[in-house]
């Protein structure tokens, strides 16, 4: 027990030991990825290099136009839970995108259209809005405006161009906008119309700012809006499109919202007053739609446009031991956020840096004393090979041998249930047998009390025979094995009749026969027969006598 449990403990040492020895390995030829710009989020990566640290580089990104200033911004390092500012540091704008100031815009207009009543209101309230914005100059020259409608997939798209190509003739667009669909569904595909949409304007070649304006009623599954997240936001971005998204919110589809991809893009997003979607046009909602367009569109370009900035800082802490550490960067009116990085190289180098003979020769005596383990680990795993291995094959044999009295067992008890089961037959079938001999013998006796036994006299291939019936039922027909009384001809069937008594008295039944059963000249399904009936089956006649 004892031996076992140091085992475990050697284990450990080894692979502590090991992770050490790579990473020492390892860090004196690190090097990292350059990164790319982003957004401030909650983590930005940061540029190390085991030459430079502890000089670091990281770039941010703010949508704010306005240029952060020098004194505004602050960077601050943790070191040992204290939160000390770092005091050099080199700030810079690597792009500059400031100027918003009567800035044209390419604008891609996304109009959901279904004809199901359900629609009606929401259809006839935004082609109104529009209908008046036009009128109300929001295409300014130079612009570039585009409407699609859009409900499901026909021939392989679900956009349906209004206004062929991107243009700022407002008569142009407004003479071909003219929404229409064939589809009567409550629903429309959204997230191919995005997509086609962001594909749209990807195509057309032009160096303005590019928007998408949903106007539709959001009626979206929350599995779809984590798509449009994870998938279309991205590309969105990657395109450099901003989507603004206006919800119709209409009843029923209330709890529907794809807001988030207008945050994802940096656009706006508006739900409207909630309603039931049972009027003409809905004037409080035409307002609302008006307004937000408008305020949309005037600052549509600031929203695309942000200001990329490169930070570099001389950290105070320069041990290279490989742990994350915490910096903050505080911005006057952005707010804070603080992200980690990761120092090069380890532990181990930690400690030659502090004290590099000390270190030498610790990590040489390790090295032996977890070089001995490790041949005892060996020793230890092979002795635990052969036991577990001799288990194995007596626990083998243990489970044959129950296997083999199992199915022992199992065989005899089958073999009982098997005689029993024949025994049981054998008594009903003896049973059964008495209860029909003395049914037979009390219809007998009945058959006696009422006259002498019946005969059947009829004439087959020249010769007149007859037949003795004193039997409670007589089956006739061109089976030998199945009736009393044989009569093998080809027009008779395998059992053609019976003769049964009945309430003291006799009837003649016939069996589904292919010919058919005549009595004295008529063809019956059952009947009583007396003395003196004739039955015929094709050209041979039986008398009842």
């Amino acid at each position: 027990m004892l031996y076992s449990c140091l085992d475990k403990h050697f284990k450990m040492r080894v692979s502590f030991f090991f992770l050490c020895v790579f990473f020492w390995s390892t860090s004196f030829s690190q090097d990292f990825e350059e990164f790319q710009p982003l957004t401030i989020t909650s983590e930005i990566p940061v540029n190390i290099s085991k030459d430079r640290f502890p000089t670091i580089d990281f770039n941010f990104h703010s949508r704010d136009p306005n240029k952060i200033q020098d004194s505004n911004l602050k960077l601050s390092e943790f070191l040992g839970g204290d939160q000390k500012e770092v005091l050099d540091v080199a700030f810079e704008v690597i792009q500059d995108t400031v100027d918003y100031s009567d800035a044209n815009k390419c604008v891609l207009i996304l109009l959901e259209s279904l004809r199901h009543s359900d629609k009606r209101e929401q259809n006839k309230t935004f082609e109104k809005a529009l209908n008046e914005l036009f009128d109300e100059n929001i295409i300014r020259p130079g612009d570039q405006f585009k409407i699609c409608t859009f409900s499901h997939k026909k021939n392989g798209t679900v956009l349906v161009s209004l206004n062929e190509n991107f243009t700022d003739n407002v008569d142009k667009i407004k003479s071909t906008f003219k929404p229409k669909s064939s589809y009567n569904n409550r629903s429309s595909d959204i997230l191919s119309a995005i997509e086609e949409g962001l594909e749209m304007l990807s195509e057309f070649d032009t160096d303005l700012p590019k928007f998408i304006f949903l106007l539709s009623d959001d009626n979206i599954s929350k599995k779809e809006a984590k798509k449009l997240w994870d998938d279309i936001i991205k590309d969105a971005n990657k395109r450099g499109v901003v989507i603004n998204n206006i919800k119709y919110n209409r009843a029923d589809n209330s709890s529907h919202d794809v807001s988030v991809l207008s945050k994802g893009t940096f656009g706006e997003s508006k739900i409207l007053t909630y309603s039931s979607g049972r009027l003409n046009v809905h004037n409080e909602k035409k307002k609302e739609i008006k307004s937000f367009i408008k305020k949309t569109l005037s600052n549509a370009v600031k929203h695309s446009k942000g200001i990329n900035y490169k930070v570099s800082a001389d950290l105070s802490n320069n041990f290279k031991d490989g742990k994350k550490y915490r910096l903050q960067l505080d911005i006057a009116e952005l707010g804070s956020v603080s992200f980690k990085y990761k120092a090069p190289g380890n532990w181990v180098v930690k400690q030659f840096q502090v004290n590099t003979l000390l270190a030498s020769i610790v990590s040489a005596l390790i090295f032996i004393f977890l070089l001995l383990i490790i041949i005892l680990i060996i020793s230890s795993a092979k002795k635990r090979k052969r036991i577990r291995q001799q288990l194995n094959q007596n626990l083998i044999q243990e489970q044959q041998s129950l296997k083999v009295e199992q199915d022992r067992i199992n065989q005899e008890q089958e073999a009982f249930k098997k005689k029993e089961a024949i025994k049981q037959e054998s008594i009903k079938n003896r049973r059964e047998a008495e209860k029909k001999k003395k049914r037979e013998e009390r219809l007998v006796k009945e058959m006696k009390n009422i006259g002498p036994f019946p005969i059947l006299k009829y004439t087959y291939e020249g010769k007149t025979r007859e037949f003795l019936i004193n039997k409670p039922i007589v089956k006739v027909g061109r089976k030998e094995d199945q009736n009393d009384l044989f009569i093998p001809s080809p027009n008779f069937s395998r059992t053609h009749f019976s003769i049964r008594f009945f309430e003291e008295k006799y009837k003649i039944i016939d069996n589904k026969s292919t010919n058919g059963v005549l009595l004295n000249g008529k063809k019956i399904k059952e009947a009583f027969i007396k003395p003196g009936d004739v039955i015929q089956i094709a050209k041979v006649k039986f008398y009842f006598l």
